[in-house]
């Protein structure tokens, strides 16, 4: 007798390390108004503590020439305010992997974006620039004392006590022969003095996007896709602990053997106290979306599947809910050309419920990443939309998420 397709589909999930809890989305997606013009790319949504969403975008204007804005909504529902221009530059380095973003860091805006560099073109200096207001910022501020013609990226910014500290991803080793990309730390004091330089891996994946955060004890971790023994592309953490960081430590061993640079960066996202990192991977077991919980010490828990199979393209992101919940969204391929953004709710235990079909988003990795963020009983969801700019819809929490 044949099976109905609900059948089928829990024994696929079964199969794959899924286990279902009971549907939680209230209500399908709406399309929503947002403050980015035609053509606009690279949208990243961050939350402040008081609840208020910014969302950051690049903007072309002449040709050759990008904008760097961002617009805060206030609260759910609520208007987002006018656009504010950060910087503009005619010598930026613009990639969909590694686009420039605004996010709140703490007390302050932070401004991070690539400008060009060497007669080839070939490297890139990263350059950092922060506010109080979000009207009046510093001077650009290149991070690094490195002025190898080699890549420099893919920063994160995670707030301190005196300033914040910025990680990003560093090429210099391969202008000495390296052959290897270096993950950096250094603080930035609130007066703009520079700390030192600090290599916390000496063999990081190429170019996967970074996260950091802070654990619920003031101290910081950063997550990111290291390269151990030959090629394998998984996913690692280092904890600060009084100004130090501690030896990096795999989040999972998945395995991942990839000759090359799968630009599929791990996240990090806060749910009722609790820090999550999630991942995409294709060791184990073929393509899977994965989670852990990381403790109070931040050692990780056991990983769990969050979506698994053949189709699953990656390009996560995360946005932590009321109750501990977490919304989790991935691309998923469905033809040659066509892909959809989908998400699902999962619960404090990090049991994923039934997924949602979000948008129909562009296949090909150009696009970029999606971008989540939670905001009273909405979750706010933006992405690039091919030349169309960027677009957002909202999606109705069920009530033990608001």
């Amino acid at each position: 007798m044949r099976k109905p397709p609900l059948f089928r589909l829990m024994l696929f999930l079964l199969a794959a390390g899924l286990s279902l809890s009971s549907p939680a989305w209230a209500a399908k997606p709406l399309a929503t108004e947002l403050p980015t013009p035609e053509g606009a790319l690279a949208p990243r949504l961050t939350t402040a503590a008081d609840g208020s969403v910014l969302l950051s975008w690049l903007e072309p204007s002449e040709p050759g020439r990008h904008l760097l804005r961002y617009s805060i909504r206030p609260g759910a529902g609520g208007k987002w305010s006018a656009a504010t221009t950060v910087r503009a530059g005619d010598d930026w380095l613009v990639s969909w992997a590694d686009p420039p973003a605004v996010q709140r860091v703490g007390d302050r805006f932070v401004a991070t974006w690539l400008a060009k560099f060497g007669e080839g073109g070939g490297g890139s200096l990263l350059t950092v620039a922060w506010s109080v207001d979000g009207s009046n910022w510093s001077p650009g501020l290149v991070i690094h004392d490195d002025r190898s013609e080699t890549e420099h990226g893919f920063a994160t910014v995670v707030p301190d006590a005196d300033g914040f500290t910025v990680l990003w991803l560093d090429g210099r080793g391969y202008a000495g022969g390296d052959e290897a990309t270096r993950l950096y730390s250094r603080h930035v004091a609130r007066d703009g003095q520079l700390g030192a330089e600090h290599a916390l891996d000496k063999r990081a994946c190429d170019c996967c996007p970074t996260a950091s955060a802070l654990l619920a004890d003031g101290r910081a971790v950063v997550v990111y896709r290291d390269r151990r023994g030959g090629e394998l592309r998984d996913v690692s953490l280092a904890i600060r602990d009084k100004g130090t960081w501690a030896q990096p430590r795999p989040v999972a061993e998945d395995n991942w053997d990839f000759g090359g640079c799968p630009v599929q960066g791990p996240v990090l996202a806060e749910a009722g106290g609790t820090l999550w990192a999630l991942w995409y991977t294709e060791g184990g077991g073929g393509p899977r979306v994965k989670l852990a919980r990381l403790g109070a010490d931040g050692v990780p828990g056991k990983p769990q599947t969050v979506a698994a199979g053949d189709d699953i393209l990656g390009r996560v992101a995360a946005a932590g809910l009321a109750g501990g919940q977490l919304a989790v969204a991935w691309v998923e391929s469905r033809g040659k050309d066509e892909a959809w953004l989908r998400a699902r709710i999962v619960d404090p235990s990090g049991r994923p419920a039934e997924a949602l079909d979000i948008a129909k988003v562009p296949h090909a990795r150009r696009a970029g990443f999606p971008s989540l963020a939670a905001q009273g009983q909405e979750l706010l969801v933006v992405w690039r939309a091919k030349a169309e700019g960027v677009r957002g819809v909202t999606v109705e929490l069920p009530a033990s998420a608001q």
